[in-house]
């Protein structure tokens, strides 16, 4: 599959780099984590397909995280790339499955369990003391959001509480999280404890949408979109703001949120 893909994707004419991390269609098991048996053999193809350098540090440790710096007109702009599925515990199965909030999972207890891993959360640690002007977090799952029963970091409500205390002692008035997964599109916002912004855009699919019934969302600004869907970010040196736009397959604008540094 990855090298059918590989073909049609070499055809497509794009004049921008790229960075990906993966979710669970590309790791091979849906909604899978750490137990997942050919997880090795999953990351050595991912690396291949875009094409990796061998020199690479994904190379030879677990996992996929990494982070990118970029100067864009004298502004330094931070993408944190989080791998979710190498090191996640299990998940807490619903009690009733396909009730609203409760679909497929419950919030887990465990405070043991971990979404990320020591390793990747001391690296996570070191790259927030960066200084940067803007920092974007990628999270293949969905961070802020609360009140359904699908895959997101509320499953693990204290792996979520302990990356909104880093975000909040970071150096970063303003931090963008983009995450997918869901096969629909929105808008989040949190207000921390320190006054500080957590904004969140959720774009998915690209190719694949399900109609759906709108959710619970107590974190989330407006509707969600359930149709094809995709997200982008614009920084404006000039007026130092940064907008994050949510467009559907035509490159209509569903929803936008505009950010001060």
């Amino acid at each position: 599959a990855y090298n059918r893909q590989r073909q049609n994707f070499s055809k497509m004419k794009i004049d921008f780099p790229f960075e990906a991390i993966w979710d669970d269609n590309d790791y091979g098991l849906n909604d899978g984590g750490k137990d997942y048996l050919f997880k090795e053999k999953s990351k050595e193809l991912f690396l291949d397909f875009w094409n990796i350098s061998s020199n690479d540090p994904r190379r030879t440790r677990s996992g996929l995280y990494h982070d990118v710096l970029k100067d864009f007109k004298g502004s330094t702009i931070q993408f944190i790339f989080l791998d979710t599925r190498t090191f996640r515990d299990g998940l807490k199965p619903t009690d009733k499955k396909g009730a609203a909030g409760k679909e497929r999972y419950l919030p887990s207890e465990d405070s043991s369990f971990t979404m990320l891993g020591s390793e990747q959360w001391r690296w996570l640690r070191k790259k927030m003391e960066i200084p940067v002007d803007y920092r974007v977090i990628i999270s293949s799952i969905q961070f802020l959001a609360i009140g359904h029963g699908w895959e997101s970091w509320y499953n693990l409500p204290h792996e979520r509480n302990r990356m909104i205390d880093l975000i909040d002692n970071s150096n970063s008035k303003h931090t963008i999280i983009l995450s997918g997964d869901r096969h629909r599109g929105g808008l989040y916002q949190l207000k921390t404890k320190q006054g500080n912004l957590i904004s969140e855009m959720t774009s998915s699919s690209l190719n694949v949408s399900y109609p759906n019934s709108e959710e619970a969302g107590p974190l989330r600004i407006g509707d969600t979109f359930t149709e094809e869907n995709y997200g982008a970010i614009y920084l404006d040196g000039v007026k130092n703001t940064f907008s994050v736009v949510l467009k559907n397959i035509d490159g209509k604008v569903l929803q936008s949120l505009q950010l001060n540094n």
